[in-house]
């Protein structure tokens, strides 16, 4: 798919808000372009460069027909607002198959708009998986919460009664399910960005608390995930994930990440992948992870034998920030016990 912008008519600033937009929702490996030209003289020294962006230069009078006509000519869009070009691109191409956008189908259950409209027989959300963060944030008060993987904002939904005010950054690998928590709930302290977990672009304890939510057995390298989590966080975070002991032979192992990956099948198979990949770490390896990171403390629980039905027997691991688990620790049996909705 191709955008096209005269930047004569947006101006030289407009147009560098819309190629930094580009930037961020398409990748180099994306078949997605942007083609800028002019209908009158402008500096197009003073337009940005970027890969899969193509400035044509002046284009004559007769000559703009030729792009005038393209279906998503981006001059059209009023009050262009960050973001807009990756609605466009969904409205136009609703399920891409040759673009996944991290597994876009699977964001519906993520989705608490959606979910909200089912009876609690079919509710895919409980009301206690949260109870944790809310107690932490109740507690610890802190002033700035980093939410990883905040999928289209439904942690932000069942926090935003206790958050008020805090400053709230959610990030999510999934640029469908970005653009969606930008929708429904961004406001001035609350911000959603495109990020991965193991890559964070912050500052060390830029964040008083963070916190990952049915997510981290979905990614690829959750030691690593923990690593960053605890690097951004002065006050410790909060994480649960599954663990293994034994030797899983019949599934793929990965030496650099110490996972085991659970490929437990999809009806989407035609994705590049499918979020039915578990990663499963060894045990050991977690708690050796665990006992080197600073303001942290964690329980070992088995009771949510998750994957009995393979034949694999987990310990799951939770991580709390180590003040709030030394005074409040004991109330964990209250909660939810399962590191996955």
């Amino acid at each position: 798919m191709t955008f096209y912008l005269d930047a004569g008519i947006s101006g030289i600033e407009k147009a560098n808000q819309i190629i930094e937009d580009f930037k961020i929702w398409f990748r180099p490996s994306d078949k997605v372009s942007l083609i800028i030209f002019s209908c009158k003289k402008i500096n197009f020294n003073e337009i940005k460069k970027a890969k899969n962006v193509k400035i044509l230069g002046y284009l004559k009078f007769e000559e703009l027909k030729k792009y005038y006509n393209k279906s998503v000519l981006l001059n059209e869009v009023i009050n262009y607002k960050n973001g807009d070009m990756f609605r466009l691109f969904k409205l136009i191409n609703p399920t891409p198959k040759d673009i996944d956008f991290e597994n876009q189908p699977i964001s519906i259950q993520y989705d608490i708009n959606y979910d909200k409209n089912f009876s609690n027989k079919f509710s895919a959300y409980n009301k206690k998986q949260m109870e944790t963060i809310k107690d932490i944030i109740l507690k610890e008060k802190p002033t700035s919460i980093l939410d990883a993987a905040c999928g289209t904002g439904s942690n932000y939904y069942q926090l935003k009664d206790v958050v008020k005010d805090k400053k709230y950054i959610g990030i999510d690998f999934s640029r469908f399910n970005v653009i969606k928590a930008i929708d429904y709930y961004q406001n001035k302290n609350a911000k959603f960005y495109i990020g991965d977990m193991t890559n964070l672009k912050f500052k060390n304890d830029q964040f008083d608390l963070s916190f990952t939510e049915s997510a981290l057995p979905y990614v690829k390298d959750p030691l690593r995930a923990l690593k960053e989590l605890n690097r951004v966080s002065k006050k410790g975070f909060y994480a649960g994930f599954y663990t293994t002991k034994q030797n899983v032979e019949y599934f793929k192992y990965n030496k650099k990440t110490f996972c085991y990956e659970l490929d437990t099948g999809a009806t989407w198979k035609f994705y590049k992948e499918t979020p039915n990949t578990f990663y499963l770490p060894k045990f050991k390896k977690v708690i050796e992870l665990l006992k080197t990171m600073k303001n942290i403390d964690y329980r070992i629980n088995e009771e949510d034998q998750f994957f009995s039905p393979l034949g694999i027997r987990t310990f799951t691991i939770f991580v709390y920030p180590k003040r709030w688990y030394e005074k409040y620790g004991e109330t964990f049996k209250k909660y939810n016990n399962r590191p996955l909705m």
